[in-house]
């Protein structure tokens, strides 16, 4: 394969640092703070390995039961899928890049952008259905890329499996395929492709991985297929405007301004110049990234958005930036324009990373998802201890998902957790033996108790933890002891 001759050795000694790096400083730091609130939930599904879940598709609950299998239970090992699927991500932007435009140059950008972006810096510290989906996604659109300029069958074969990876981590996959559809409309050296039977064969070969999930849902009334329909595209108070400027306002935070702005104007530029001379490198980013946000975008008028929702796609974006810089690198203005994006980029993401690390900075957000689950988990296994059993050790229940997987994760023993009314979101708990037991319920402050009087002969409040950072309440949590369960609450 030829490339430019502009010194792209270095260029590959430069992504080689850069991998190595971001491989060392997320191993190193992944371990250093308590599990946001939904990666607890993640674990305990990989305590129940099942075809499906409620919420999302099983492969995020398949990599944690792999690492904690592999490296014990951990923040360390249930994270290690996020470490390697994200710095994943960098290497096929650096892939894309290389072999789309033939540059070493642009590869290297194309990963850099992708390191520096703190919606992508997030996916490497957490553990989501994001990081496979991300990972799978990109690397989609590299096999699916040569499948049509190499014109052999192997690569929709792989773009096929690759694709069946990404549905089995996120739903949203499957807009791949309209993605795809939209690039060879508007290629006309590419629209005959569609007489052809490899796309097909590509999407079947999808859709037969993907089957499990299919099969999981039809037992049970498509319940996650409507949650996510629902929970993405109606609501019964549409925010409108209100949710577009709020979906619009997360991208520009979560991208940074100047990178948002430059990634948003390249890919314009993509679609100028790969109509304007048939390029088709540029045709391919940009179906692969603008259809996607503003598909998203619309959304956002029928549901209120969130941040995540189009992060996935950004690819396309990133390396058509990268491509059009490459084109324009001699002027001094873009040189600026780079250096300044990439700069605010990159003390975004530091921010975030020390935000999220540190011991005494408070930022209420990241807090309300990191800080404090290991206090409460050690003060509900005391209330647990010095319970008397019924029937075997108290069980523990509380009305918030989230919180049921943290007191899990970081209860002694780690103990199966419940939620009231959850047998959706855990209908693979045994309910069967609870029956007459005593319970601890633990909710926030100010949660009504109301719910739960009448499932119990007796409930008493025992303690009120407050969680505290610097001197300043982040939290307050109410423990209640619950005697004699009646059922009917859990299940």
């Amino acid at each position: 394969m030829k490339y430019h001759s502009d010194n792209q050795d270095s260029y590959k000694k430069a992504f080689a640092a850069l991998f190595v790096l971001g491989v060392i400083l997320h191993l190193a730091i992944s371990s250093l703070f308590p599990l946001a609130m939904d990666e607890a939930y993640y674990w305990t599904w990989s305590r129940q390995l099942r075809l499906s879940y409620y919420d999302h598709p099983p492969m995020v609950a398949y990599l944690i039961r792999l690492s904690t299998t592999l490296f014990g239970t951990n923040e360390f090992s249930v994270r290690l899928a996020a470490v390697i699927f994200g710095m994943g991500v960098c290497y096929i932007s650096y892939k894309l890049g290389t072999t789309i435009f033939k540059s070493e140059r642009c590869g290297f950008f194309a990963a850099l952008i992708t390191a520096v972006i703190p919606i992508y810096g997030a996916g490497r510290l957490i553990i989501t259905p994001d990081s496979p989906q991300a990972f799978f996604w990109i690397l989609s659109l590299y096999l699916y890329y040569r499948a049509a300029e190499e014109e052999e069958r192997k690569w929709w074969v792989y773009g096929g499996i690759a694709t069946g990876l990404g549905l089995l981590s996120k739903y949203t996959a499957v807009l791949i395929f309209p993605s795809l559809a939209i690039y060879l409309i508007l290629s006309p050296t590419k629209r005959k492709w569609f007489l052809k039977p490899e796309p097909y064969i590509s999407i079947l070969i999808a859709l037969i991985l993907f089957a499990p999930v299919i099969i999981w849902n039809w037992q049970r009334e498509w319940v996650s297929f409507a949650f996510q329909f629902s929970h993405g595209l109606t609501e019964n108070t549409p925010p409108g405007l209100t949710g577009l400027t709020e979906y619009m306002g997360t991208q520009v935070l979560l991208i940074s301004p100047f990178l948002f702005l430059s990634i948003i104007g390249a890919s314009i530029v993509a679609l100028y110049k790969g109509l304007k001379y048939k390029d088709d490198r540029y045709l391919f980013l940009f179906s692969m990234f603008i259809p996607i946000f503003l598909f998203f975008a619309v959304a956002s008028l029928r549901s209120s958005p969130e941040a995540n929702w189009p992060a996935f796609s950004y690819a396309g974006g990133i390396v058509a930036l990268a491509g059009v810089y490459d084109s324009l690198k001699r002027k001094k203005w873009a040189r600026w324009g780079a250096w300044v994006s990439l700069s605010t980029a990159f003390l975004l993401t530091s921010l975030l990373y020390l935000f999220t690390i540190s011991p005494i900075i408070i930022f209420p957000k990241i807090e309300e998802v990191h800080f404090g689950w290991p206090v409460i988990g050690k003060e509900v296994s005391i209330v647990s201890k010095n319970m008397t059993p019924v029937g075997g050790e108290p069980f523990v229940f509380s009305n918030h998902y989230q919180l049921s997987g943290e007191l899990s994760f970081y209860m002694e023993g780690r103990p199966t957790t419940y939620l009231i009314k959850g047998t959706e979101r855990y209908e693979y708990a045994n309910l069967s033996d609870l029956k007459g037991k005593n319970a601890i319920y633990v909710g926030y402050d100010g949660d009504s108790i109301e719910k739960i009087k009448g499932y119990f002969n007796n409930i008493e409040e025992v303690k009120t933890v407050a969680i505290f950072k610097k001197g300043k309440t982040l939290k307050t949590f109410k423990i209640y002891t619950c005697y004699h369960y009646k059922g009917g609450l859990i299940d």
